[in-house]
């Protein structure tokens, strides 16, 4: 028996296959091929750039990083002391009470009594009349001594106040036993008199 090595047969076989099969196939061989090319001229290349290149000592230096807290040292904080302010209340200034200054007061007037006229009767049971005048609203009194002497009590000799004026008048009736003869009539007002006389016929 004779023995055949595969590969020839194998590659006769495929060299009578259609093109349809063999194309793409030696396509695929090809690039096979070519990448295998590739990356041993890759190889060769990189390996005369390593023997090329001088070789560096990477030397790892340590960075001390300082703590923040550990270079900073925190200044004391210093608190605002708040001085308490001492408000001065002043008593108020009590002014002096000024008592009002009492208004001078005016003397009261003088009174003064006139008599300013007298009616003397015609005669025995006939009337007379005196009028008189002094300080306004003063009281005022009237005294008919009769020529005999005697202080009448006829009816209208009764006390009287002066008008808003100081005007005062009397009348009364002498009576018909009158003794004739001078008389006197005196008329007081507020402290002030005025005498006059009085004819009885």
């Amino acid at each position: 028996m004779n023995y055949r090595p595969p590969v020839p047969h194998l590659w006769r076989k495929f060299w009578g296959l259609s093109w349809w099969w063999k194309g793409p196939s030696l396509a695929g061989v090809g690039l096979v091929v070519l990448i295998i090319i590739s990356a041993i001229a890759n190889g060769g290349s990189d390996n005369k750039d390593k023997a090329a290149a001088p070789s560096v000592t990477t030397t790892a230096s340590r960075t001390v990083i300082a703590s923040p807290e550990a270079t900073q040292t925190e200044a004391p904080t210093a608190k605002a002391t708040t001085t308490p302010t001492e408000v001065v209340t002043e008593a108020p200034t009590t002014q002096p009470t000024v008592a009002p200054t009492p208004e001078a007061t005016q003397p009261p007037p003088v009174a003064t009594v006139t008599i300013t006229s007298i009616t003397s009767p015609g005669g025995r049971n006939s009337n007379a009349t005196v009028a008189a005048q002094t300080l306004a609203g003063a009281s005022c009194t009237i005294t008919y001594t009769t020529p005999a002497g005697n202080t009448s009590t006829a009816s209208g000799l009764e006390p009287k106040s002066a008008d808003g004026n100081g005007y005062v008048t009397w009348t009364w009736k002498i009576g018909g036993n009158t003794t004739p003869g001078t008389g006197s009539v005196t008329v007081r007002c507020a402290g002030a008199s005025a005498r006059a006389d009085i004819v009885i016929q």
